[in-house]
């Protein structure tokens, strides 16, 4: 979340090549809708946002219970300003300017101290067990094969954002270039093998699926 649009690019651009999938939000209602409304790893949040403060944005989603890593990027540098974000429930400060290559490092060693093995993801009607290896949709057990686990299970990860036919590819199938007769037909068989659960999966036509969050058994 961050106002200014080039360290917004900047910043984006350098995740996005360090690997990252990045979401950005110029506004503070923008960023608050997106951090309460989807899952993250990790909040890039500047502290003077347009509309909602950081300050507020961070005590709002630590209100909720949510424990997302949240790293403070601000011009404000006095002791007292630090205090307030950290007392606001963010896990780290970086000044700017500062360097990409610092912010990388202070997002991976965030990101190690706030690992937690999530073995069960569920989206709506559908359970997904990665160690069992089950699926579940409301409460019932559906036979996938090993590629429409996988291919659950990568949808699942992203829930709530397109997942491009190359990384399905890559993910599913290891492979670097897609072929959409072979994905296509894949996602059919396992749209239908999920029945109701199946209707979460949505086509963005021309870049991808994604796998629809809602709330309540669908």
């Amino acid at each position: 979340m961050e106002d200014e649009a080039s360290v917004c690019q900047s910043v984006a651009a350098a995740l996005e090549a360090d690997g990252f999938e990045v979401e950005t939000a110029t506004t503070g209602h923008q960023g608050l809708t997106l951090a309460t409304s989807r899952s993250y790893n990790l909040i890039l949040l500047d502290v003077l946002l347009p509309g909602v403060g950081g300050l507020s944005i961070c005590q709002h989603i630590r209100a909720t219970g949510n424990n997302t890593p949240i790293i403070f990027l601000t011009a404000r540098v006095e002791l007292e300003h630090k205090v307030a974000g950290l007392d606001a429930g963010a896990d780290d400060y970086l000044a700017k300017p500062f360097e990409i290559a610092e912010l990388l490092a202070r997002i991976r060693a965030n990101l190690r101290r706030s690992a937690v093995p999530i073995t069960t993801l569920t989206v709506g009607s559908i359970t997904l067990d990665q160690i069992g290896r089950t699926v579940l949709i409301n409460e019932k057990p559906v036979e996938l094969s090993p590629t429409e686990f996988a291919l659950l299970e990568h949808l699942m990860l992203g829930s709530g954002r397109t997942i491009s036919r190359a990384s399905i590819m890559q993910k599913v199938w290891k492979q670097d270039f897609y072929d959409d007769k072979v994905i296509d037909v894949y996602m059919s068989g396992l749209r239908k093998k999920l029945g109701v659960g199946g209707k979460l999966i949505v086509t963005d036509r021309g870049v991808g699926y994604r796998i629809q969050q809602v709330s309540g058994n669908q």
